[in-house]
């Protein structure tokens, strides 16, 4: 895959001006999107939950993720009436690292409430990943827009690169659809992997 991407033209975007477009383009969006998640460790500081699990309050985390379930439910609620699903490869690699097993416990609240997400063994997409190089993490919007969203040296998000060529978005959906359909239902990943486990 890392071949399509050679000497493609694309907008580079901060990280406030990535949300901006995205949060626009999302709201008129009319196809469903597709997301590929590679790395095994962020940080998302500002948000409730994982802050409080960053700061080692594990129970605390876990109920403020909850509180955000009607939330979660209320927002698939007015995709499905505008005819949009989400899809999720989340790749997995075990065991699971600390961030891992705390967002597991977010797209379990997710995929209840709707998004379609599954669990994908990193050892699916071994042959592809070559030297210092590995799969980008990417979403889609449709078959006209795809971001290859950056983080930082610490996992936290620094911006995007946004391609616009329909042939490329449309190769990458292809790929993104192949993992998803490889993977299992994140709520069978959840309870065998992460459920009894203590980070």
């Amino acid at each position: 895959m890392r071949e399509t991407l050679a000497g493609v033209e694309f907008i580079i975007l901060n990280a406030d001006d990535y949300l901006a477009d995205f949060s626009t383009r999302f709201e008129h969006l009319e196809q469903d999107l597709w997301k590929l998640e590679r790395q095994q460790e962020f940080r998302e500081p500002g948000y409730p939950s994982w802050d409080a699990f960053a700061a080692g309050r594990t129970e605390e985390s876990l109920s403020l993720a909850e509180e955000e379930r009607s939330g979660i439910a209320e927002f698939q609620r007015g995709l499905s009436v505008r005819g949009i699903m989400l899809h999720r490869a989340r790749l997995v690699a075990s065991p699971p690292t600390p961030y891992l097993w705390w967002e597991s416990h977010i797209l379990r609240i997710r995929e209840e409430a709707g998004e379609l997400i599954r669990a994908v063994d990193v050892e699916a997409i071994a042959s592809l990943e070559a030297g210092d190089w590995t799969l980008p993490e990417v979403v889609t919007l449709g078959m006209t827009v795809m971001y290859l969203v950056q983080y930082d040296s610490d996992g936290a998000l620094s911006g995007a690169h946004r391609y616009e060529q329909a042939d490329l978005v449309e190769t990458w959906v292809r790929f993104i659809r192949q993992l998803f359909d490889r993977g299992e239902p994140f709520g069978d990943y959840y309870r065998r992997e992460i459920k009894d486990v203590v980070p």
